[in-house]
């Protein structure tokens, strides 16, 4: 009695260049080489994308902390001008108080120094002669 031949789940295959088939594990092994390639193969890309996509949003972080920086400074700059004028208006009225109660006073000390000599500070009438009345007579 002759026994049966040997029955392979896998067909046999063949490396270039070699002469023997491949066994079970060595298949196995090529195809967990190959997975690990193509998930490398699609990472690459998706790694890169995912920095530009990073890189692209510090960007922008960057860009709306400079305009807010900006914005501030324009702000500081604004409310520093603002103050100055203000500063300056109260300096301009305290000199115009002061040039206004200098000239009030001196206003006061004529009219003082006009009540002293005789003269009064109150209007006077005075007439006024038309030229009609002059020719009419």
């Amino acid at each position: 009695m002759l026994l049966e031949p040997l029955i392979e789940e896998t067909p046999l295959l063949y490396r270039k260049g070699k002469r023997r088939a491949i066994t079970g594990f060595e298949i196995a092994e090529e195809r967990e080489r190959d997975t690990s390639r193509q998930r490398c193969y699609n990472e690459r890309p998706a790694a890169a994308l995912a920095a530009a996509d990073e890189a692209l949003a510090v960007q922008e972080e960057e860009k709306l902390a400079e305009e807010r920086m900006v914005e501030a400074v324009w702000v500081a700059d604004t409310q520093l001008q603002l103050s100055q004028l203000s500063c300056l208006d109260a300096d301009l009225h305290k000199d115009q108080r002061r040039q206004s109660s200098s000239s009030l006073e001196a206003l006061v000390d004529a009219a003082d120094s006009m009540g002293q000599a005789g003269l009064s500070s109150q209007a006077q009438p005075v007439e006024i002669s038309s030229s009609d009345e002059s020719s009419d007579s």
